[in-house]
């Protein structure tokens, strides 16, 4: 019997329906199967902890992965030899990695990048530096004297800087810690016109008042009265 491309199209669609395969990315049947990648090399992460050989990466929107180390592993930072102990949490990294027949993910290449500014909300301060929401995971950053505090353009201190704080932190790593160069601190702009605005306006009433009063209570002038 002859099957026209249509009626093989359909036979072909209701074989992998009732076998329960779509061939999706990730799946071990697809092409993110076993012998294929989790996902594209070049798609940054951030290291969220590594746990013996456990690397467990996150990024926007809550998404996180679970990768194996293995003595086969490669890290690098661009054409420079790195090693694991440089994944502190934070780092930004390019992993490429496999998934097994067991269903876990072995990575094959790790890429340490420059990473942009760690952005988020200060969960804690302490006086050992800061704790940061990145991803929606804490990562902790430490300040020292070298570290720099910027408000918009304007330089300040740290005393400024608290819980519940926006940053962009500018760091570097230092044995294995995310150290802060610069904390740029997010000013509420809305806020603070507001409460300007709203001050003004309370300023311009009562200096208005304080001048009608004066002016009413103001023996009037009597030419020759002084004279």
């Amino acid at each position: 019997m002859k099957l026209n491309t249509k009626s093989a199209a359909a036979l072909a669609l209701t074989a992998a329906l009732s076998t329960g395969v779509m061939a999706q990315p990730g799946h071990p049947e697809g092409p993110g199967g076993p012998g294929g990648p989790h996902h594209p090399p070049h798609e940054q992460s951030r290291v969220l902890r590594l746990d013996g050989s456990q690397l467990q990466l996150s990024r926007d929107g809550g998404w996180v992965h679970s990768t194996r180390l293995t003595p086969s592993t490669v890290f690098h930072r661009g054409s420079q030899a790195a090693t694991a102990a440089e994944l502190a949490p934070g780092v930004a990294v390019h992993v490429k990695d496999q998934l097994g027949n067991d269903g876990t993910f072995t990575a094959e290449d790790v890429d340490l990048v420059p990473a942009p500014p760690l952005g988020g909300k200060v969960l804690s301060r302490s006086q050992d530096g800061l704790v940061v929401n990145v991803h929606g995971q804490p990562v902790p950053v430490t300040t020292n004297d070298s570290t720099s505090f910027r408000y918009g353009w304007i330089p300040g201190s740290s005393g400024g800087v608290g819980e519940g704080s926006h940053v962009d932190v500018e760091t570097h790593l230092q044995d294995g810690r995310q150290v802060a160069d610069v904390v740029h601190v997010h000013l509420p702009w809305g806020a603070l016109l507001g409460s300007l605005t709203l001050a003004s306006l309370v300023g311009l009433g009562v200096a208005r008042q304080r001048r009608a009063t004066s002016l009413a209570t103001k023996a009037p002038y009597v030419p020759g009265q002084f004279d």
